[in-house]
């Protein structure tokens, strides 16, 4: 192939790209059915730096989600007035300069117990882990929420090593034994920031331990979540809410963020036993 070619393929390849990113749609706030009431999850990467503090705090509140992972929470760029205005408790505070803080938002009303524990490789890069369970009717659902090193040089190839590691905490859509306030017995949800894509090897580790993706059985359509910067269409998906056993999405979606470089992923489970 002459060299004209494989530009004229590259620049295909790229328009190809983009036009996919353009198109790839946020979603509508799922209707809760009138029969069983779900659980609203979303894991949303706000950016460290995010200086649109009060929009994004309204788009997080303003969706209803029982429970909000927030990654990338300083202390600084979320509103806690408005966050106690729509009714919404902090826990799990581990805030942090950079990329490595997070904290759980919980709907006013909602039991629940979380522990951060710590990553479960070591080096560069690393972040702690948010462990926890949730009320759901009469019963318990653990949660994970993780946030994975970025796969850059300067990481030191982190990014596997901790996703490899995770995945292994699950077998049969379960997890092998308890970690921190999370209950082997219990059904489970891993959501976060895995830095990786579907179609990775990484990724394809958490459906062949027994876990589904949320997004790609209630999606025909690609759902990107992350842009390489704030002004740019997203251009990838590397945002997740895997469901372990006893456990199905009904509906979920993505939804911009202001001023962040990530999209939030909602979704909304029940139990299928």
């Amino acid at each position: 192939m002459s060299y004209r070619r494989r530009y004229f393929a590259l620049a295909l390849l790229i328009v190809l790209a983009l036009a996919i990113a353009i198109t790839s749609p946020t979603c509508r706030v799922p209707d809760d059915p009138a029969d069983r009431s779900p659980l609203r999850l979303i894991t949303a990467n706000i950016l460290y730096t995010n200086d649109q503090v009060a929009d994004v705090t309204d788009r997080l509140t303003n969706l209803d989600a029982d429970l909000i992972l927030v990654l990338e929470w300083t202390g600084n760029n979320l509103a806690r007035q408005q966050l106690t205005a729509k009714s919404y408790a902090l826990h799990a505070d581990s805030r942090r300069p950079g990329t490595a803080g997070s904290c759980i938002l919980l709907r006013e009303g909602v039991e629940a117990k979380f522990e951060v524990v710590a990553s479960p490789v070591a080096g560069q890069c690393t972040m702690p882990v948010t462990t926890g369970r949730i009320k759901f009717g009469p019963s318990w659902v653990s949660v994970i929420g993780v946030h994975a090193p970025p796969p850059r040089s300067m990481c030191a190839n982190k990014n596997a090593e901790f996703l490899t590691a995770v995945a292994d905490w699950f077998d049969d859509g379960r997890l092998r034994h308890d970690i921190g306030e999370a209950v082997a017995a219990d059904p489970v949800v891993l959501l976060g920031d895995l830095n990786a894509i579907p179609l990775s090897k990484e990724i394809s580790a958490f459906r062949h331990s027994g876990l589904t993706d949320a997004c790609s059985v209630t999606n025909l359509r690609p759902l990107f979540t992350w842009r390489p910067r704030t002004w740019l269409p997203p251009v990838a998906r590397v945002d997740y809410i895997f469901l372990g056993e006893q456990l199905e999405a009904m509906d979920a979606g993505v939804f911009d963020l202001p001023g962040s470089d990530h999209r939030l992923v909602l979704a909304d489970i029940r139990r299928s036993d």
